[in-house]
């Protein structure tokens, strides 16, 4: 069950019990500062997801089960992906852990997934891939954020009294000539990538391969999928944490609305597949390694209906827990997600979260 008060989602948290006179009493055993606390809970939390994300990994007999492993290692990502687009106030030291935490997330999630890879040329391509498809994720995750906060007025605030949180910007006109020239520049730079899609699809035309009514040639390159779906996830991590958000606020509503929005994680999962393999799925929240050899393309490649509804099911499911479990950690921080004037204690602005939140 989720906690009944989600005040880290509120406008104000109570104060903190204290003394009730004015004056502090000197304490005997200091406990360490709230940088360092931070400091500690983030190497902690980095140190869990390794070993979850190691065992699984170790543990796995199928490839759907290893691809549970890369969303567990994988999880850091979105977590700093939305900080810098709803973090309204940029530390050096703040960017600095991301950083960090970005770079080790990312050694170690290779280390593991990509064990017994011996070849060493295609380690370092597959190694190269996987990092386009992290600062993708991270740079499409970042610009999506924004843009949604710029629409919502929606950031992450300090709980703490003493530090003076800057107001979000609101969505100007300067802003929005800049979102459509963006989207028109995605638009070009796709138009360019899907000829290149049509004339290495040539040869699997002539081939009759694959048969259905999507196939992965009718969007992008083949060799192209690890970085696009870095890409594509990035474009959808602010839309799911900006719903789960709105959901936990929802009150005696919350759990009915998680399972809801689980479902509709799992048909954005199983959307986004088809971009590729029709109705294999195979795209996950981190590259896996694939042969992309024709010959390992030829074999069966059909899945059950039902297998295809469990495993993304079972992935949107995780998906939606390691988001409620960031959000829940970004509070145990000191920092709450909010809309710009609830932070502020001024009521609600003119787009607010559904009338059930607390």
């Amino acid at each position: 069950m989720l906690p009944s008060n989600f005040s880290g989602l509120g406008p104000v948290d109570p104060p903190a019990d204290g003394p009730a006179s004015g004056a502090l009493e000197p304490a005997q055993n200091p406990s360490p500062s709230p940088s360092a606390r931070n400091v500690l809970t983030i190497i902690a939390t980095l140190l869990v997801i390794w070993g979850c994300g190691w065992l699984i990994r170790n543990l796995a007999r199928s490839d759907e089960v290893a691809r549970l492993a890369s969303m567990i290692l994988f999880a850091p990502v979105p977590v700093v992906s939305i900080w810098f687009g709803w973090r309204t106030r940029w530390r050096i030291a703040d960017c600095l852990a991301a950083a960090f935490s970005l770079l080790l997330g990312f050694i170690v999630w290779n280390g593991i997934m990509l064990q017994g890879l011996g070849n060493p040329s295609q380690l370092r391509e597959v190694i190269s891939l996987n990092a386009l498809h992290w600062v993708l994720f991270v740079l499409a995750g970042a610009t999506t954020a924004r843009w949604i906060q710029w629409v919502s007025r929606i950031g992450i605030w300090s709980m703490a009294v003493s530090d003076e949180e800057p107001e979000t910007k609101a969505l100007s006109v300067i802003r929005l000539m800049g979102i459509t020239a963006a989207v028109a520049a995605l638009a070009v730079s796709y138009r360019v990538i899907f000829n290149a899609s049509i004339e290495e699809a040539k040869p699997w035309v002539d081939m009759g391969f694959p048969n259905g009514a999507t196939h992965w040639y009718s969007w992008f390159p083949l060799r192209s999928k690890i970085w696009v779906s870095g890409a594509i996830g990035g474009l959808l991590i602010g839309v799911h944490w900006f719903a789960i958000v709105g959901i936990l606020r929802s009150g005696s509503y919350r759990m009915a609305g998680l399972v809801l929005w689980i479902v509709v994680a799992a048909g954005l999962r199983w959307s986004a597949n088809q971009i590729y393999w029709g109705e294999i799925p195979i795209l996950g929240d981190g590259p896996i390694l694939i042969d992309l050899g024709f010959q390992s393309l030829s074999g069966s490649l059909a899945f059950l209906p039902v297998q295809i509804a469990i495993q993304t099911l079972v992935e949107g499911t995780l998906q939606t827990l390691i988001t409620c479990a960031s959000i829940y950690w970004l509070r145990g921080l000191g920092y709450r997600i909010g809309l710009s004037d609830w932070a502020k204690g001024q009521g609600p602005p003119a787009l607010a979260f559904p009338s059930g939140m607390q």
